[in-house]
């Protein structure tokens, strides 16, 4: 719904701790005969309540077809979600249907969440943070990445925005072979005055965080990855990893990324090797043209032999 929608990160960030924290309270219907609170009818309340709170509206209308496109499995249905251009009968009854349960879905959300609908956004801890400490853009890309791979279940709302971001940074810069401690960034305008010395901050300073927050978060990242990664293996999906959204295999092909730069260090050696062998080259550059002299050989012994081969080579060249 929200590539369908086309919605920032920002909107969908606060959709889903608005899906996590509904069903922190209410159960979830697990068959379509039991009870509990449909996940595709509520994460449509949610996507609408959100696009409002964080002021990025949508129609109710143009929500209702996101829903629909993105339930829709067939291929036309694909197709047209893939290309947007899905548009459903608004005078049917499967859209009223669609209209009437997300005004409820939304009502019901909003007393469950006690209209407490401010949420801190740890995409935009890390870009502030990663930015004082200087980090280079896809250490960075990696590091928000994680975070919106977190919003894949309830993790997203058991830390704090800046414990969420910091935990993400040390998991990218493991990924990344890198140690989060060698990032420093200058001390803030209107900070405390320190010694010379100490004019400066780390990356834990930078996000706010001390090392048990950071590593608490660390390990609960790490927990998601061990439990979605088989999953999404087994699933065998077809699509592409998105660059600015959520997804496991990004930060794996990301990884992969970084393999490359390791066959860069054998290179040098072969390319000396090559350095000295042109000494050798010059004999087969000379060796084909001896060929056609072996043709002509047979041909009298005395010394003008030796220039007819050159004009028999020219000949027959």
């Amino acid at each position: 719904m929200g590539e369908f929608l086309q919605l920032p990160q920002h909107v969908l960030t606060t959709a889903c701790v608005y899906f996590h924290r509904f069903f922190m309270r209410k159960p979830l219907q697990t068959s379509r005969t039991g009870g509990g609170w449909s996940h595709y009818e509520m994460a449509t309340a949610c996507v609408f309540l959100a696009c409002k709170s964080e002021e990025a509206l949508r129609k109710l209308s143009i929500v209702v077809d996101a829903a629909m496109a993105s339930l829709d499995k067939s291929p036309e249905g694909q197709a047209r979600w893939a290309d947007r251009s899905f548009r459903s009968n608004h005078t049917s009854h499967e859209f009223l249907k669609w209209r009437d349960l997300v005004l409820l879905h939304e009502e019901t959300l909003l007393t469950t969440l006690c209209f407490d609908l401010v949420v801190p956004q740890p995409h935009e801890v890390l870009v502030r943070s990663t930015r004082l400490l200087h980090v280079e853009k896809p250490l960075a890309r990696l590091a928000w990445t994680i975070i919106t791979d977190t919003l894949r279940d309830a993790t997203c709302i058991l830390f704090d925005a800046p414990v969420l971001a910091a935990g993400a940074f040390k998991k990218a810069c493991l990924i990344r072979g890198t140690d989060p401690a060698m990032f420093y960034g200058a001390r803030p305008e209107g900070a405390p005055p320190v010694a010379p010395e100490e004019d400066y901050i780390d990356w834990l300073d930078a996000f706010d965080v001390d090392e048990e927050e950071a590593q608490s978060a660390f390990e609960a990242i790490e927990d998601v990855y061990a439990f979605h990664m088989p999953q999404q293996q087994q699933r065998g999906s077809h699509k592409k990893p998105r660059t600015d959204a959520g997804d496991v295999s990004v930060d794996v092909s990301m990884d992969a990324s970084v393999k490359p730069a390791a066959p860069a260090a054998p290179v040098p050696a072969p390319a000396s090797a090559p350095a000295s062998a042109p000494a050798s080259a010059p004999a087969p550059a000379s060796a084909p043209a001896p060929p056609p002299a072996p043709g002509p050989a047979p041909v009298p012994p005395p010394q003008p032999a030796r220039k007819e081969p050159k004009e028999e080579g020219e000949i027959s060249s």
